[in-house]
């Protein structure tokens, strides 16, 4: 007791000066972290505000050249009325008023060019392109989703200076809306290059090399397709993008030098870096090459909307750098050093004093903590020692087994005609082969029952010769319990007359019964390791079905329905499927069960009912009959009020020649494919007809209530299955290239029967055939 008391006032003493040595090192170093983050801030907020300065100047320097060009050589009667006259001119007029415009300022704009100048652009108060000086044939497209300083302009009809990225390259916007007469014309736009600005930039301050970095996806979806070459993607963070021009292109970026090359590399690594980037926020760092620092300053360049469209960039040599920054790892780990050494000086001096009295109570501790039991015989088998789990097991206490003879209190032989202890296997195998394994022996326990016990027996030597024999054993009662309940579940699910397929967690086959023999003519050890989908999905079933299946299961639901599936043979049966997901222990999906039945038989009755009547037998898509019925009662809430409805009326191009060169079952195929793709081309809402032969309709509901808007979204979604029905078809070994062509009515009332509408589509259609098929036209574009 005495000891024990010492130990623990020893350890108590020991503990109080660790953790005072650690709180001294922490304050030190919380200390030097804070005190150098301070003059870290201080460094590169000087930087970064210096770069803005200087950023600031070199917009400004070209802002107030473009004011001085505006007023004096754009803003006057001569330049106005043209552009007036060639607003309200229409045709060759208009051609005409451009090119007077045109002749008129480019003189100018040649001047511009040699002073850093790179567009002059004139636009319409629609914020379609008028003129631009350097493609001057280009004209007319709409660019409000491309140029917001333009819309800005054009909407408040103010001046507006700004950086925005461009289809051609990025640089900085100096917008003037276009006033004459009374009347706002639309706006001219006098832009300088980013090379421009870093060439200022250079003349400002020279110790620095400046480069700028333009958002990935800001830029890219405005560049026309010829000038996505010229950009790629930042070595510094690949959600930014270079201009990458050659260095003949006027305006090229200068390229980095190496150093800075090499720079961009470590600056790649940078994990603050690149969430500041993501942030949009500015951002100083320092990059060590060889035994040279050089710090790199980050501005955010917004647009004008506030977002972030791209960053200017200035590395420079690191000058005056605060001696913090320097010596600060050698700080922090001379504190680290310190504070181990004497950490380890105090722990080799306590261990000195424990080390025996520990080694005693790691060794029973050890013994003690087994999940199984132990205990250690001399060689006449009494027993020496005996653990807790040992006792636990058997129910003895360990007063009533020490010194006992194992063999004789709970080492039962009932099964092998209770052999005396000299001829007993453990024990007589341990003695004459070194060490014994054993499955098969059991144990009586102190209430009287018999256990089957999993044991390894070992000898202990002492001086060469076997001195005690150790034991460890478990209780394998509940292992064989569950191995039985194992058999007997397998013996039900064999011969269940359900299919029953068990996989796991990624739907990969396990096991499966003889009832899904049966059912689908595989032998199990055929489908083991493969996804079901792989041998029995029969295309059925949607894509979207499978989407719903997937959510549910995977939300840890189960799913049950109806599905069509395909058998080794090749043909088809209806099946009630219910999936269950199976958990872990820790609540995640370990495997999925699957419970099936053939309800073939059933689902014949059903469907030669109802689906015959309404549908087409070979696209399972509506039939004339379900499509006539479902526009007869849309007609009825149909008003001069109503969103739009459209009637698209589909026929395959070249059809009947495919289908007489390839074969009937070749131009079945086809039609399924093409059913398909159409399902998948519209919305939910859109209802998907087959007429007979190649003719499809397809109705489109809910379209705005502005026909000109409903024409538009009609449009779109008959540009998609054109899309969609182009693609490549491969069948039996052959690619097929389809084209469709497509007739289209619209209406929001019902004024004309239900015929009279399918009518006009077909007209449409017949419009769309004889000028060259594979098109699509409007009714009332035609008629």
């Amino acid at each position: 007791m005495l000891g024990k008391n010492i130990s623990t006032k020893l350890d108590s003493f020991y503990l109080f000066f660790i953790i005072l040595i650690w709180a001294i090192a922490l304050f030190a170093l919380y200390f030097i972290y804070y005190y150098k983050n301070q003059k870290k801030s201080d460094y590169f907020n000087e930087n970064i505000i210096t770069l803005e300065i200087a950023y600031k100047a070199s917009r400004d320097k070209y802002s107030l050249l473009a004011d001085y060009i505006f007023a004096n050589s754009i803003n006057n009667k001569t330049i106005l009325s043209l552009f007036e006259k060639g607003l309200d001119a229409r045709g060759e007029q208009r051609h005409s008023e451009r090119y007077k415009l045109y002749q008129k300022l480019l003189p100018l704009y040649q001047k511009l060019q040699q002073n850093g100048i790179r567009q002059l652009h004139f636009f319409t108060l629609e914020n379609r392109s008028y003129l631009r000086f350097h493609k001057p044939e280009h004209y007319g497209d709409d660019l409000s989703k491309l140029r917001q300083t333009v819309v800005f302009a054009n909407q408040k009809n103010q001046n507006v200076s700004a950086f925005e990225t461009g289809r051609v390259v990025s640089g900085f916007r100096n917008v003037f809306p276009l006033n004459y007469n009374h009347r706002h014309l639309g706006t001219v736009e006098i832009s300088v290059t980013t090379k421009a600005i870093l060439d200022t930039l250079h003349v400002l301050d020279p110790r620095r090399e400046y480069r700028f970095i333009l958002s990935k996806n800001v830029v890219l979806p405005k560049l026309f397709k010829e000038q996505k070459h010229h950009y790629t993607l930042s070595q510094i963070d690949s959600d930014f993008v270079l201009e990458n021009y050659q260095d003949s292109a006027r305006d090229a970026p200068t390229k980095l030098i190496k150093l800075t090359q090499k720079i961009n590399q470590q600056l790649h690594q940078n994990k603050n870096l690149h969430q500041a980037l993501a942030d949009g926020k500015h951002f100083g760092v320092f990059s060590k090459i060889g035994t040279t620092f050089y710090d790199v300053s980050f501005v955010p360049m917004r647009g004008i909307t506030g977002g972030v469209e791209g960053y200017l960039i200035a590395y420079k040599k690191s000058a005056n750098i605060p001696v913090i920054l320097k010596i600060y790892s050698l700080l922090y780990f001379s504190v680290i050093l310190v504070a181990l050494l004497m950490t380890l000086l105090l722990i080799v001096i306590r261990r000195n004093h424990t080390t025996i009295q520990y080694q005693r109570e790691w060794f029973k501790s050890i013994n003690d903590s087994l999940g199984e039991g132990l205990y250690v015989m001399d060689l006449d088998a009494n027993i020496v020692y005996i653990n807790p789990v040992a006792c636990e097991i058997l129910g003895y206490d360990e007063a009533e087994l020490y010194g006992k003879s194992a063999h004789d209190i709970f080492h039962s032989h009932a099964l092998n005609h209770d052999v005396p202890q000299q001829e007993c296997p453990i024990f007589k195998g341990v003695l004459e082969h070194q060490a014994m394994t054993s499955e098969h022996e059991y144990f009586t326990c102190k209430n009287g029952a018999v256990i089957p016990v999993q044991l390894t027996s070992r000898p202990i030597y002492k001086n060469g010769t076997i001195h005690q024999i150790v034991t460890s054993f478990q209780d394998m009662s509940e292992k064989r319990k569950l191995e039985e309940q194992s058999d007997l579940l397998l013996r039900a699910l064999e011969v269940s007359a359900s299919t029953v397929v068990i996989t796991n967690k990624d739907a990969i086959v396990e096991w499966a019964n003889p009832a899904f023999e049966k059912l689908t003519g595989y032998k199990a050890e055929d489908v083991m390791g493969k996804n079901p989908s792989d041998f029995i999905n029969s295309g059925k079933q949607t894509p979207e079905f499978y989407e719903h299946m997937w959510q549910t299961i995977l939300s840890k639901k189960p799913w049950r329905g109806e599905l069509i599936n395909k058998r080794k043979d090749g043909t088809l049966y209806y099946e009630e499927l219910t999936i269950t997901p199976i958990l872990n222990a820790e609540k995640e999906i370990n495997h999925f069960v699957a419970v099936k039945q053939d309800i073939s038989q059933r689902k014949k009755l059903e469907n030669n009912l109802e689906h015959y009547a309404m549908h087409d037998a070979l696209t399972n898509l509506s039939n004339r009959r379900y499509l006539t019925a479902y526009l007869e009662r849309l007609f009825i809430t149909l008003s001069d009020e109503s969103q739009y409805v459209a009637i698209l009326f589909l026929d395959l191009d070249d059809f009947k020649q495919l289908n007489d060169k390839y074969g009937h079952d070749i131009g079945d195929a086809i039609l399924i494919e093409v059913a398909n793709r159409l399902q998948r081309s519209v919305r939910k809402q859109d209802l998907v007809s087959r007429l007979g032969g190649d003719e499809f309709v397809i109705v489109l509901e809910g379209l705005p209530p502005n026909f000109e808007k409903a024409k538009f979204n009609a449009q779109a979604i008959a540009q998609k299955i054109k899309l969609n029905i182009s693609s490549s078809l491969n069948l039996d070994s052959q690619t097929f290239h389809i084209g469709i062509s497509i007739g289209v009515t619209l209406f929001h009332n019902n004024s004309k029967t239900v015929n009279q509408r399918i009518k006009e589509a077909d007209d449409s259609l017949y419009h769309a055939k004889a000028q060259g098929k594979n098109l699509i036209y409007f009714y009332q574009d035609i008629f």
